[in-house]
């Protein structure tokens, strides 16, 4: 049988350092460049000013460098166009037509998704699930419209969780339907599979530019995903315990937690395993205790409030600053409260002590070296609402299942 000439095996990190990979994992290619890694240094020199003290300079240095995944050389954006690489790859090995996912009315990776599956000659259908509606979730809903996904309207989450439920159990026992069930957010050990090779690229992108590895590297967690698998590229590529991978949780303890994702980890990690070659995997490092270790993973579980789409005063300051001094947009229910989480961190290294009466300047050298990853879509999604052919331009969600135009 011949290879479907959608799927191909490029040289990407993970497959340089684990060659066998490339044979046994297949992929398509969304993504054809390494993303941008650069430090933060108007932003975090307005953090120092903000305390009274002058931006770092070359004996402190950077504490706040960004990898920019939203700055793809696709549409599609953000985190979720790494894990599709290989899940709309699974879905054409197996000769699925549709893709099939879920989130809520605004969701990134749902139109991810439905992006992708225009892209490589799929169908998609996306369950919906409320969430405080913004003039970014309207247009997001349009967005998908225009990509060609369907869109099932669920106006509570009880309602999507059934929804997913029989997705889920659908895919377990009829695995040779159509569709491809992609999990909440490409959240699986497919999906995994994309920031362990993320992981590695940032290995390379450190190595070249000369400069320390990050002590801490920060990723919003909503599902998961994107933390377990740079928490597995950090076993794999030999950084274990040498770096910190910080989650900070943006959705309730309940739904995702320390517990989860490193258990998610765990399978992942298993799942590379199983796909090595003997020789592959005589070169694994040792000693990844994926349930245990407090140096190579933490869950912050303190910034989720005050629920899904919103956020407080601080992360909307936050967002407005690296707006004006990094020129690149961050969002309120995932980037925004994960880059908080290093902004707090900065201030309190920054925040004098009094001793004896007297104020003690901080060492700013005593800041970790942090790494924000930004995941965030910042695409413009305006032309591709634009190029549709609405039935109406003045009135486009009227092109919507009836149900969404409440919304509207």
């Amino acid at each position: 049988m011949m290879k479907d000439p959608r799927l191909v095996q490029a040289e990407i990190p993970l497959f340089k350092a684990y060659p066998s990979l490339a044979q046994s994992i297949p992929r398509v290619a969304i993504l054809d460049a390494y993303t941008p890694l650069n430090p933060m240094s108007a932003f975090e020199g307005a953090l120092h000013e903000a305390h009274g003290y002058p931006p770092p300079d070359a004996e402190t240095g950077n504490r706040l460098w960004v990898k920019r995944d939203d700055r793809s050389t696709h549409e599609l954006g953000g985190n979720k166009a790494r894990k599709l690489e290989f899940l709309v790859a699974e879905a054409i090995t197996a000769g699925k037509s549709s893709l099939v996912t879920s989130g809520r009315y605004g969701t990134n990776h749902g139109l991810a998704t439905a992006l992708a599956a225009r892209a490589y000659g799929l169908n998609s259908r996306l369950i919906l699930g409320p969430q405080p509606v913004t003039e970014d979730v309207k247009q997001k809903l349009l967005a998908l419209h225009a990509a060609g996904a369907t869109l099932d309207y669920h106006g509570t989450l009880l309602g999507m969780g059934w929804d997913l439920l029989g997705e889920t159990l659908e895919a377990w026992l009829a695995p040779n339907d159509d569709e491809y069930y992609i999990p909440p957010g490409g959240s699986s050990p497919t999906g995994g599979i994309g920031y362990v090779n993320a992981f590695f690229e940032l290995v390379e992108q450190v190595k070249a530019k000369g400069i320390p590895f990050p002590d801490e590297i920060i990723v919003p967690a909503g599902t998961g995903g994107t933390a377990t698998g740079l928490l597995v590229g950090a076993c794999l590529s030999g950084q274990w315990t040498k770096t910190k991978i910080v989650a900070v949780g943006v959705v309730s303890p309940l739904f995702l937690n320390g517990f989860t994702l490193r258990r998610q980890a765990k399978k992942l990690y298993r799942r590379l395993l199983s796909k090595m070659s003997a020789e592959d995997r005589a070169r694994v490092p040792d000693a990844c205790h994926f349930h245990t270790s407090k140096k190579a993973f933490d869950y912050i579980s303190g910034y989720h409030g005050p629920g899904y789409g919103a956020a407080p005063a601080p992360v909307f300051e936050t967002i407005a600053l690296v707006r004006e001094k990094e020129h690149f947009e961050i969002e309120r229910t995932y980037t925004g409260k994960a880059l908080q989480y290093a902004v707090d961190r900065i201030h309190a290294g920054l925040t004098a002590e009094k001793i004896a009466g007297h104020s003690i300047r901080p060492d700013a050298s005593s800041i970790p070296r942090m790494l924000f990853w930004n995941t965030y879509n910042s695409h413009d999604l305006q032309p591709l609402i634009d190029a549709h052919a609405w039935q109406d331009a003045a009135q486009p969600w009227l092109d919507l299942p009836e149900k969404f135009w409440p919304l509207f």
